[in-house]
């Protein structure tokens, strides 16, 4: 089974508590019935003009609340502060040589692909004329081109 992100899992467990929240809104709108029985009685003539104060005030319900929840999870891009990956010379050599055939998890995460589709993609475009030139000034060898484009 496909891992989920943590934007995907919040979802998942929030979403279910909105519609459940909705449902139940929805039916105290349908049936009033249930929610007045408990406030009758509580009336008072003295505080008309604080009521009508409250009633200017809209307090979000809870799937408003949810809802809101959701739409500042889906607004960002990132859940996590990002960081910038120093990237060098060495650190492609070190990819190249070490990490793709002794390392192939940490190989994989820096092109986004296996070390056998790598060179089965390097295969397929070493021939290419774009990787060559006819200049003086010699190209890096097609295989670190190849790294740089996917890194």
């Amino acid at each position: 089974m496909p891992t989920q992100s943590e934007r995907q899992q919040l979802t998942a467990a929030i979403l279910p508590a909105y519609l459940a929240m909705l449902s139940s809104e929805s039916q105290a709108l349908v049936d009033p019935q249930t929610s007045l029985d408990s406030d009758s009685g509580s009336e008072d003539s003295g505080s008309t003009d604080s009521l009508s104060d409250a009633e200017d005030m809209e307090i979000p319900t809870a799937s408003d609340s949810l809802l809101q929840l959701l739409g500042l999870l889906h607004s960002c891009r990132y859940l996590a502060e990002c960081h910038p990956i120093p990237k060098s010379g060495q650190n492609l050599h070190l990819l190249l040589g070490d990490w793709k055939h002794n390392w192939p998890d940490i190989f994989c995460a820096f092109v986004r692909m296996t070390p056998e589709c790598f060179d089965a993609l390097l295969a397929i475009t070493c021939t290419d004329l774009v990787f060559h030139n006819q200049s003086n000034i010699p190209q890096i060898p097609v295989e670190q081109q190849l790294a740089i484009a996917l890194y």
